[in-house]
């Protein structure tokens, strides 16, 4: 099929500008490209990537986007910067969804903050053991997940 194949040449060369090889996980694009974006990377790779439709947005009090930045092991790299354009792998944390985000560099949003003071991290999922000031859960573990070795909630 015609249309499959120039598809298939279109991703390719996407992935060429890029520099991106696929390995082990296709992963879908996600066109952010009409976005203000600003990226906190730490020194190992993780992070994340906060993201609005305006610039008022993006200096909101969470009128704004923020995914994290998909570590997927089988890749060398997780954020790819191109001329024009940068593409970042990211974990959106609803349904499974990740993808290869593509933003447009000139509306990249430079910050010298920290990642962790801007996004503190997400404590939804932890257990009164381990986080005290969490409300014991109204569900029983043993119904909807389980509790690993540090006692932290983990759904199936």
């Amino acid at each position: 099929m015609k249309m499959f194949d120039e598809y298939l040449a279109l991703q390719k060369q996407i992935f060429e500008y890029f520099g991106y090889v696929e390995d082990w996980r296709a992963i879908p694009l996600e066109d952010a490209r009409e976005n203000f974006w600003q990226l906190y990377q730490n020194a190992n790779g993780t992070g994340q990537v906060k993201f609005a439709e305006t610039m008022e947005k993006m200096e909101s009090d969470g009128d704004y986007y923020c995914n994290e930045i998909y570590t997927q092991r089988f890749l060398t790299k997780w954020v790819y910067r191109g001329e024009d354009y940068t593409m970042i792998c990211v974990d959106t944390h609803t349904d499974g969804n990740k993808f290869l985000q593509i933003f447009d560099n000139q509306l990249e949003v430079h910050t010298t903050d920290e990642p962790d003071s801007l996004f503190p991290p997400p404590t939804v999922w932890s257990h009164p053991v381990a986080n005290p000031s969490l409300p014991a859960p109204t569900i029983k573990a043993e119904q909807h997940g389980f509790l690993d070795k540090k006692n932290i909630l983990k759904y199936e």
